[in-house]
């Protein structure tokens, strides 16, 4: 007896990846906030065969000023559609703080979920993923600097340390 059988589908799972500011430090211009993550750079083969990514967590300082801040990953960018058609236009997500009142500089880890799913679905799924670009903005486009959470920035390594920004990931693939 021959049985044809349905293919299986084929079955992601999910992966986290931690990034930790501190880890990249030397990779910061000028004071602004914004680097490349390599996977193949932190001891991590690429992924292969990436279905999605969604931000699970953050951490990030107040910005002076601000009630959220925009999260530009332009490998994850087009989800997000914004009224100033440029500071968030076309970026990955907007992270509104819990307390706008809070002080500059203060830090509360944040789900990645609050109003919205903060999800890219790569389409087609990326066969070879093994860089991305984070970008953390403010209102009007402008790369945060470290000027806008702290009024007393000596060095990058200081700065770091004060404010250990880190955000966490969830990866679906093969």
């Amino acid at each position: 007896m021959d049985f044809i059988s349905e293919p299986k589908p084929q079955s992601y799972y999910k992966q986290h990846l931690l990034v930790d500011i501190r880890d990249f430090k030397s990779r910061i211009n000028n004071k602004e906030l914004s680097f490349m993550v390599k996977l193949t750079d932190i001891g991590v083969p690429p992924y292969s065969i990436v279905q999605s990514v969604e931000l699970k967590a953050v951490n990030f300082p107040k910005i002076q000023d601000e009630m959220y801040f925009i999260l530009d990953v332009p490998e994850f960018s087009g989800r997000l559609h914004s009224s100033d058609n440029v500071g968030s236009h076309d970026s990955f997500a907007i992270i509104y703080y819990d307390n706008s009142n809070s002080a500059m500089g203060y830090m509360k880890p944040m789900k990645g979920k609050d109003f919205d799913e903060k999800k890219y679905i790569f389409n087609p799924p990326e066969k070879n993923f093994n860089k991305f670009t984070i970008n953390f903005r403010k209102y009007g486009g402008n790369i945060v600097t470290c000027d806008d959470v702290t009024n007393s920035f000596t060095t990058i390594d200081s700065f770091v340390e004060s404010f250990p920004i880190s955000l966490l990931f969830e990866f679906e693939i093969k």
